[in-house]
């Protein structure tokens, strides 16, 4: 499932990154060089914000409060990270706070690898972003609640193959007695 969800992200990220450069190139006239740095990047920044989201599920209980914590959570991250506004031009603490948040690594290494060419700033960035990632995937995969997980995935897949209910709770409590075995 954490491969499935990562695949799922990464796919909308390559997308959503060809979209803004499309539209960089065209609206602003910016000229981007996508290179294989600039692929790596969004591959460990899907791996940084995928074991983030991961965190922040393990905390909300349905999806309506997982998009709030969510946008709780990019929302400002995008403003204090560098993303619109250039960090020199914040004052000193807010640089303090956006030097802890990946996604400044990620803009700086991006904006390395794609508009000023720097191939060793962009991957000092990227080893930023991937170490961060590493441990927020982790931390995620730590405290996800896997049987939660396993069960819901489990009824829903008993569902597609049976309309017997009482047939997919025998089977649920059998699984469940093996794994105490």
């Amino acid at each position: 499932c954490i491969i499935s969800k990562f695949l799922y992200q990464s796919f909308f990220i390559f997308i959503s990154a060809a979209l803004i450069i499309v539209v960089a190139k065209l609206v602003y006239n910016v000229t981007v060089v996508p290179n294989v740095v600039t692929l790596l990047l969004l591959f460990v920044g899907t791996i940084c914000f995928t074991g983030i989201g991961m965190i922040i599920a393990r905390f909300v209980k349905d999806e309506d409060a997982a998009n709030a914590a969510a946008s709780a959570v990019t929302f400002p991250m995008l403003f204090l990270a560098g993303t619109f506004i250039p960090l020199e031009t914040m004052p000193d603490y807010l640089q303090t706070v956006a030097k802890f948040l990946p996604l400044t690594y990620l803009n700086y290494g991006l904006r390395d690898a794609m508009i000023l060419g720097d191939t060793a700033s962009a991957l000092y960035n990227m080893m930023i972003v991937l170490i961060a990632g590493v441990i927020f995937f982790v931390i995620g995969s730590i405290i996800t609640d896997w049987r939660g997980w396993l069960t819901t995935t489990l009824k829903k897949t008993l569902h597609k193959f049976t309309d017997r209910i009482g047939y997919e709770n025998i089977i649920l409590e059998s699984y469940f007695y093996a794994q105490k075995c």
